[in-house]
C-alpha cells in the first residue's frame, strides 16, 4: 500500500470515527401541549391542543409522517381512546376537550424499524433497512419509539399519573408536576420501566423548554436499583425526559441487526 493510498484509508477511518454518532443519532419523538394544565370548569369542561414533536431540537424541530405511528391515544382511568388528528400533514396538531377533571396520558408509539450504516464506495450509507445482506456494515439497530404527555385538567385528587400505559420502555412521574415548582427548590421522582420492571443504574436527560442546543441536555439523572431517579425543577414551564435502552441483539435476529434500541420521552409543565 503506497503512503497516499494508507493516508486515504486512514482519513476514511477517522472521518467515520467522527461523524458515525451524528449520523447513527436517531430522531427523538415527543409530545408538544398548547396547556399541560388547563383551568377546568363545569360548564365548559378543559381544553387543549398537541402536537407531536420530532426530530432534534425541542420543542419543535421536523415533522413526523402519520404512517409511521402506530398510536395516537388520549388514556384517562385506564380507558383510551385513539385522537384523530386534524391534519395529518405537519405536526398532527389536534383540539382536545376534558369534559371531567383529571389527569390524562396522550400516548403517541411508532412502528418498529431498522437503520443501518455501512461503507460503499469510500462514503458512509443509511438506509431504514436490516444489515442482512448488506457489505461492510457499521452499525445496524432495531429501534422503538415512545412518547407521552401528562395533561392536568382543573384540580384532580389520586396519583392515577403514575399508572403505566404499557410502553415497553416508559417513564412514570411520581409526583404530580402541577404541584412542583420551577425555581429550584422542588424536585420529582421519576421511574424507569423496562418491560413492566424497574429500570436500575440508567441514565434518564432532562430539558426544560428554551435550552437551546442541539443534540444536549442540560441535566442527567441515574436511577437507583428501584429504577427511580430525582430530577431537581431548576425552571418553569414545559419539561422534555428522555431515556434510551440498548440491549445486544439475540441469536435470533442477529443476521437483522446487532442491537436493540428503545427510547422513551415525557413531557409536562411545572407551574
Amino acid at each position: 500500500m503506497n503512503i497516499t493510498s494508507r493516508f486515504t484509508r486512514i482519513f476514511t477511518v477517522l472521518a467515520a470515527a467522527i461523524l458515525l454518532p451524528c449520523l447513527a443519532s436517531a430522531h427523538t419523538l415527543w409530545v408538544n401541549a398548547t396547556d399541560y394544565a388547563p383551568n377546568y370548569t363545569k360548564k365548559m369542561g378543559a381544553r387543549s391542543k398537541c402536537y407531536i414533536g420530532f426530530g432534534h431540537r425541542y420543542p419543535v424541530d421536523d415533522f413526523m409522517s402519520s404512517e409511521r405511528v402506530s398510536e395516537y391515544a388520549l388514556i384517562s382511568n385506564g380507558a383510551k381512546s385513539v385522537i384523530t388528528p386534524a391534519s395529518t400533514i405537519g405536526f398532527m396538531e389536534t383540539d382536545l376537550r376534558f369534559q371531567q377533571p383529571g389527569f390524562y396520558m396522550i400516548s403517541v408509539v411508532t412502528k418498529p424499524g431498522f437503520v443501518t450504516m455501512y461503507q460503499e464506495n469510500g462514503a458512509t450509507q443509511r438506509k431504514p433497512v436490516p444489515k442482512t445482506g448488506i457489505k461492510d456494515v457499521q452499525m445496524s439497530k432495531y429501534f422503538e419509539s415512545y412518547a407521552k404527555s401528562l395533561i392536568v385538567a382543573g384540580e384532580p385528587a389520586g396519583n392515577d399519573f403514575q399508572t403505566p400505559v404499557g410502553h415497553r420502555l416508559e417513564i412514570i412521574p411520581l409526583q404530580n408536576p402541577h404541584s412542583l415548582k420551577g425555581d429550584g427548590s422542588s424536585s420529582i421522582q421519576l421511574k424507569l420501566l423496562f418491560n413492566g420492571q424497574p429500570l436500575a443504574n440508567s441514565t434518564i436527560h432532562a430539558m426544560y423548554s428554551g435550552y437551546a442546543s442541539k443534540e444536549s441536555y442540560p441535566y442527567e439523572v441515574k436511577t437507583d436499583q428501584n429504577g427511580i431517579a430525582t430530577l431537581k425543577l431548576t425552571h418553569r414551564g414545559p419539561w422534555l425526559i428522555k431515556a434510551n435502552h440498548t440491549l445486544p441483539a439475540p441469536k435470533e435476529m442477529q443476521e437483522q441487526c446487532d442491537d436493540l434500541d428503545y427510547t422513551a420521552t415525557l413531557t409536562f409543565e411545572i407551574i
